[in-house]
């Protein structure tokens, strides 16, 4: 049973059953397609030889740094914050807005693919009004439903404080490309973990820098990724839809 924000309970109650479904949303699991994309990588290993521990390790930083953090950590922390205040316009608002900062068709493409596979589902874990609420503004065409403002408000009505939400978010990211980074058979799965951990620091640092920030604030500056996504999708071979 997953208990609404506003649950008068136990404080160890409450932490434990956020915690929980902290854990259900960010599980591999979970249904959110992720498995299926590759985040540009696949290109970087064809055309830049990308394949040592070191460089996909400094790359997965630049991504979480320099993407992620700047875009959709200050997506998800407002449309967290929104979520709270039942400002349903201004979630859509965000969702647009993030939509417009993504520069490469097929990274704009996985975010909504992504996040409308939350939505999907989001029924089973809450019947809260504002998740559902955007849930039927995406249905409607008024709403994208990027994965990053999907999870903010899902997380919101879930219990699931803000900056765990966004951890999550930067969590996820990284097993989906250090998970793409194993089947192109470039890292062995002693070598991804050994990565995760070494990119723990980065995770809190961008979760820490972006989590107070407007969402005037968003900004994406990352050619390199950029280019390689267009190249991507242009491929003639691909074992990942982006």
């Amino acid at each position: 049973m997953h208990l609404p924000i506003n649950k008068q309970a136990n404080q160890a109650e409450f932490d434990s059953a956020s915690f929980l479904n902290a854990l259900q949303i960010s599980d591999s699991f979970f249904p959110t397609g992720m498995v299926t994309l590759s985040h540009a990588l696949e290109t970087f290993v064809d055309e830049e030889g990308v394949n040592s521990v070191s460089n996909f390790k400094n790359l997965l930083e630049d991504y979480l740094r320099y993407q992620i953090g700047v875009t959709d950590s200050i997506a998800l922390a407002n449309s967290h914050k929104a979520a709270i205040v039942r400002n349903l316009p201004e979630i859509v608002k965000i969702d647009w807005m993030l939509g417009a900062v993504k520069f490469a068709k097929e990274s704009r493409d996985s975010s909504i693919k992504s996040g409308r596979r939350m939505l999907e589902i989001c029924d089973r874990l809450t019947s809260d009004p504002i998740i559902l609420g955007l849930k039927r503004e995406v249905e409607e065409g008024s709403s994208l439903g990027n994965y990053a403002v999907v999870l903010g408000v899902l997380s919101s009505t879930l219990g699931i404080p803000c900056q765990q939400a966004i951890l999550i978010e930067l969590y996820s990211f990284a097993v989906s490309f250090l998970g793409a980074a194993m089947r192109l058979g470039r890292l062995n799965y002693l070598e991804v973990q050994d990565t995760l951990k070494n990119v723990t620091e980065t995770m809190l640092e961008v979760a820490a820098e972006n989590i107070d920030r407007s969402i005037s604030e968003m900004r994406s500056f990352t050619p390199s990724i950029d280019i390689m996504g267009m190249k991507h999708e242009r491929a003639e071979r691909r074992l990942f839809i982006s």
